[in-house]
């Protein structure tokens, strides 16, 4: 679950918000993460075609214990994130943009704890197609590095003894097609596909999350 609260005050063509966002996260019924992030974000408009944004996040992710994972609230972490993205609009509601953001979260010092400090960089690319016949489609892919500070407890291979610091390289696509319901609510199939390969065995997945979005807006 996501809550996301703004506001934002415009200077000429230029825009600053501060924005707060709350995570829960629940596994079997049971409370598994709750998020807090919080900072502000500057709007640059270069012409009416052309703008960049500039954001800071400082959050925090307090994990707690369930059944399947008993040690979970050792995954406690702070959390940094800078990024820059620049967009380009063409057409009716068209937009291109690329961006890169940094993000650092920081966790304790015991040997499993430290398992979850790591700096990270995402490279972001996106394309939003002028409606056509009321029909929107957008595409976004992005590539992640995250580079971990300490060996990690789990060894780099199933029924391993070798411990190395983790490496992981998360690449992520996001599709959507949408289209009006009414004059202020559309409908959208969002398809998403994950894959995260690392040098610890463990941490190696794909995931493929077909979703349906209903949006309204006054």
């Amino acid at each position: 679950h996501n809550l996301s609260l703004g506001g934002y005050r415009q200077f000429g063509m230029n825009e600053v918000g501060l924005l707060y966002t709350f995570q829960y996260a629940a596994l079997d019924y049971e409370g598994y993460m709750t998020g807090h992030s919080i900072g502000p974000k500057l709007l640059l408009r270069h012409s009416d075609l052309h703008f960049t944004e500039i954001d800071y996040r400082y959050g925090m992710k307090d994990f707690d214990n369930v059944k399947r994972f008993d040690s979970n609230n050792e995954r406690d972490v702070d959390t940094h994130q800078l990024g820059v993205t620049h967009s380009h609009l063409f057409g009716e509601k068209g937009k291109m943009y690329a961006g890169y953001r940094f993000e650092k979260e920081d966790a304790g010092s015991s040997p499993t704890q430290d398992d979850w400090t790591y700096d990270g960089h995402e490279i972001k690319l996106g394309l939003v197609f002028p409606s056509w016949q009321h029909w929107g489609l957008s595409l976004e892919a992005s590539a992640t590095r995250r580079d971990y500070s300490n060996a990690n407890s789990q060894p780099t291979r199933v029924g391993g003894t070798t411990f190395s610091k983790r490496k992981d390289d998360d690449l992520l696509f996001v599709a959507v097609l949408s289209h009006p319901m009414t004059e202020h609510t559309q409908i959208s199939a969002q398809y998403l596909y994950q894959q995260n390969d690392s040098n610890i065995a463990i941490y190696d997945y794909d995931r493929n999350i077909i979703g349906l979005i209903v949006t309204a807006a006054y």
